[in-house]
């Protein structure tokens, strides 16, 4: 058996002609996932379907949907709650994306779309579950401080949520509500949230004072190298498309449930929206969270539509719904004063070879790639001018960082 051979069984790549688009797509083939389905999927249980295309976008850039029937199997296989499990990040073949929940599909069936499909791989057809859409808590960085006191909130906001989170670090090592609290808040350490729920005192249980002191040892150092603060009120989800078209442009919907609560809360009102990496200003968008009930089946992850000139995902930070993360916030006061017009985030095409990538190309890529990988000493640089410049992220010198940190990754694929 030779490297050569062991590529061939990972699937077809002779159509694609770009190498670092070569490399991606190789290395899709070894993400860390478990089977979540009792046996690989037949052709009738296995359908394609169109993408939403207008304007030049794919507002259905990495989405499909799946059955009630089979999304309740992958979750009974791997332990997940049926009743919160709303989408999955799979790999099947050479597709790759997530899988939102549709109960108008009937029996054991998944729908995937041309944007999810990579390369051909015609001989694997196990439902590859890489993760799942869960409820986790929101924490603000540099960046969206940063951001977020261009456009306008103060900063004695921010000095709030910092005194929040630490006055929460002195109560919880001897108070249980407290801890309780935190732990539920911050979404960490579902054994020691047990543990508090049984009745056992943080102050007498070693084990349980032991887990605290890690806990806050590790958010103490987040909050001084990150600056991460939480956000009580808003949470880290999954985007997925609202594939009934109910939604309009400006509208997102949210249903939430932490892990310990027993009934969803649906979000509404004014939210704001962001997705890291964010430089530029335009990268939080303020949109509406309304109750619709066609979507009241979707918990825990937000849904956007698929109706407008542009996906909202690609407004903030040219992102898409392939198992990309966006930050919600609905505490008032981190709204911002004003909005910025969104960035153009379609970059340059990446170098077509015109021929099939070989593997000398796939590794001149890389080395290409070491020698300039600059994301990191331009987002500090991004930072630096924020900060000292009265314009904050205004500055002309931070929007053309911006657009350099998206130029870059472009680059590559």
């Amino acid at each position: 058996m030779t490297a050569d051979a062991l590529r061939r069984r990972m699937g077809d790549f002779s159509s694609i002609n770009i190498p670092g688009k070569m490399a991606a797509r190789m290395g899709q083939c070894f993400s860390t996932t478990n089977i979540g389905s009792s046996r690989e999927l037949s052709p009738h249980e296995w359908q394609h379907i169109a993408d939403v295309e207008r304007n030049g976008y794919v507002f259905s850039d990495g989405v499909g949907t799946i059955s009630t029937n089979l999304l309740a199997e992958v979750a009974e296989r791997l332990g997940y709650n049926k009743q919160t499990l709303s989408a999955i990040q799979i790999r099947v073949g050479g597709v790759k994306g997530v899988l939102c929940h549709d109960p108008t599909l009937q029996g054991r069936l998944i729908c995937t779309r041309p944007s999810q499909e990579k390369f051909i791989a015609p001989n694997s057809r196990d439902l590859e579950i890489c993760s799942r859409a869960q409820f986790l808590p929101c924490f603000l960085n540099r960046q969206i401080i940063s951001l977020l006191s261009t456009l306008g909130v103060q900063d004695k906001v921010f000095e709030n949520l910092q005194d929040n989170m630490l006055r929460a670090f002195r109560g919880a090592s001897r108070d249980n509500g407290i801890a309780l609290k935190m732990l539920r808040e911050s979404g960490s350490l579902e054994i020691a949230q047990q543990m508090i729920e049984a009745g056992i005192n943080v102050d007498r249980e070693p084990f349980l004072r032991m887990l605290l002191k890690a806990l806050k040892s590790q958010r103490l150092q987040d909050l001084q190298l990150k600056t991460r603060l939480l956000v009580p009120d808003g949470c880290l989800l999954m985007g997925v498309m609202d594939e009934t078209g109910t939604l309009e442009y400006g509208e997102c919907f949210l249903q939430i449930q932490r892990w310990h609560e027993s009934n969803p809360t649906i979000v509404s009102g004014k939210v704001i929206v962001g997705k890291n990496p964010c430089l530029h200003p335009g990268d939080i968008l303020q949109l509406s969270a309304i109750d619709t009930p066609a979507l009241r089946h979707l918990v825990n992850v937000v849904v956007f539509p698929q109706k407008g000139r542009r996906p909202h995902p690609n407004e903030t930070g040219g992102g898409d719904l392939d198992g990309d993360m966006y930050s919600i916030i609905w505490d008032k006061s981190l709204f911002p004063a004003e909005s910025f017009p969104p960035m153009d985030y379609e970059g340059p095409p990446p170098k077509d070879l015109d021929r099939p990538v070989t593997i000398r190309d796939v590794t001149s890529f890389f080395c290409d790639f070491i020698q300039n990988d600059n994301l990191g000493p331009i987002a500090n640089a991004h930072l630096a001018i924020a900060d000292r410049s009265e314009q904050g992220a205004f500055d002309q010198r931070c929007i053309e960082l911006a657009r350099l940190h998206s130029m870059v990754g472009w680059r590559f694929i």
